[in-house]
């Protein structure tokens, strides 16, 4: 059985995702975000500790601790809801058929590009790396991830070369 963090009214809720959207191609964005994404962030034990309190909650009403509603409510949720919109958006947009790779639109809908698909993605990418870098700090701070091998790796700086009349020049910029 698949425990989610965040369901999908939750996401349709807190997001720009349409009530109509399929709830099974969504329940599996939140689910490959869960596992893929958050599960290294976590580390597998406090992972499975976030997923054995959800399901103890929701089968028999024990209630979770302050410290992992706190995580959940102001950590876990809003990184699983904007990575989801992230995802969200090529699986929305793409298809696999027997006919190929489609891109779906419906009857009153404007095809757009890849790079207009990219630039979205980017978008929500974006407050994907801002929710994630909360919640590896917040982990950190309250040594929920001391000693364990998890996903810290936060991408917020670019690092570029600018080149000028042959001399090179190593600039980085906070983005």
């Amino acid at each position: 059985m698949k425990i989610l963090l965040v369901s999908e009214a939750e996401i349709k809720n807190e997001s720009i995702i349409e009530q109509n959207v399929d709830s099974k191609v969504l329940s599996k964005s939140i689910n490959n975000v869960q596992e893929t994404q958050l599960q290294p962030i976590l580390g597998t034990v406090l992972y499975q500790s976030v997923l054995q309190g959800v399901y103890d909650l929701a089968t028999n009403a024990t209630p979770l601790s302050t410290q992992m509603l706190d995580m959940l409510e102001n950590y876990i949720v809003p990184y699983i809801t904007f990575s989801t919109m992230s995802n969200f958006i090529v699986l929305n947009n793409y298809k696999l058929s027997d006919k190929g790779t489609i891109k779906m639109t419906d009857a009153q809908g404007t095809a757009i590009t890849s790079a207009e698909i990219e630039y979205a993605k980017n978008y929500y990418d974006n407050f994907t790396t801002t929710y994630k870098k909360n919640l590896v700090k917040y982990l950190v701070e309250n040594q929920l991830i001391v000693n364990v091998r998890t996903d810290k790796n936060i991408t917020d700086e670019s690092i570029g070369w600018h080149l000028e009349r042959n001399r090179i020049f190593m600039s980085r910029r906070s983005e």
